[in-house]
């Protein structure tokens, strides 16, 4: 990136034939810049923000099939408490009632690996994996009847 205008309050910009220009930053390129309050934006990739199951989510229809805001609407419904960060977040784990995020009250890093190690990312099975899985429990079933 060029040198920094120091006058202008807007960052980043660029140094043009001696006028100072702001520069839009990925986040403020989204339809919904000035509706949006979510602390995470999938426009920004550099969100480093947390998440509370109360705060808003991205309000674009063109982001609801991404798994980060995807496992923001799912936690909505199960009223975790604790916060999440954008790792969690993108995590491809299961959710479910009784999921818990991070105490704000304590140190984050021993808690978040601590978290990471408790919700496994969800395993992808092949086809013949599953017709095998239908099969044991089709004679499961069967045998106690």
């Amino acid at each position: 990136m060029r040198s920094q205008c120091k006058d202008c309050p807007y960052m980043p910009k660029k140094i043009e034939s001696g006028a100072c220009r702001r520069v839009r930053s990925e986040r403020e390129k989204c339809k919904m810049y000035e509706l949006c309050e979510a602390p995470f934006c999938p426009l920004d990739p550099n969100s480093l923000s947390i998440w509370y199951a109360g705060e808003e989510i991205c309000r674009d229809r063109g982001h609801r099939n991404l798994p980060l805001v995807q496992a923001q609407f799912k936690l909505v419904k199960v009223a975790p408490t604790g916060y999440f960060t954008l790792e969690m977040l993108k995590r491809n784990c299961i959710i479910k009632t009784g999921i818990l995020g991070l105490d704000p009250d304590k140190e984050e890093k021993h808690q978040l690996q601590l978290w990471l190690k408790n919700h496994p990312e969800k395993q992808e099975i092949t086809e013949e994996e599953r017709e095998k899985r239908r099969e044991l429990m089709k004679k499961n079933f069967d045998d106690k009847k």
